[in-house]
């Protein structure tokens, strides 16, 4: 949304469908020892939910070579429980903090430089 002429706001709405990934078998070169003898397979089945992600952001125009940018999001864990969570998989509800800036050198060249903190909520479900 062009708010005015030097800012632009963004907002992002997107549902992933993770329950569709209801198992993954991992096959080894090498055989490894397992309960009831060897084997070279692994067999995950994670039980996730599916989920969304909200984002908001904007840009500003600060003069005509420079813009900057920052947004915020919520990203839902598809982990519904702590005894649904894996070792090898492990998740939670993450925030990103994203910032950024654009520079324009001339008509064909253009500096982009962007830094994204995801911050991965305490993962001990109650």
């Amino acid at each position: 949304y062009r708010a005015t002429d030097k800012t632009n706001l963004f907002g992002d709405v997107t549902w992933t469908r993770h329950s569709r990934f209801n198992k993954a078998e991992l096959v080894f070169e090498n055989t490894k020892n397992v309960v009831n003898g060897k084997s070279n397979r692994t067999v995950i089945t994670p039980n996730w939910r599916n989920t969304y992600k909200v984002a908001f952001g904007g840009s500003y125009q600060v003069t005509e070579p420079l813009q900057l940018r920052a947004g915020i999001a919520f990203d839902k864990s598809p982990v519904k429980s702590a005894e649904d969570r894996m070792n090898s998989l492990p998740d939670g509800n993450r925030i990103w903090f994203s910032v950024g800036a654009k520079y324009q050198l001339g008509k064909n060249h253009v500096i982009d430089a962007a830094y994204s903190h995801i911050h991965i909520n305490d993962t001990v479900y109650r």
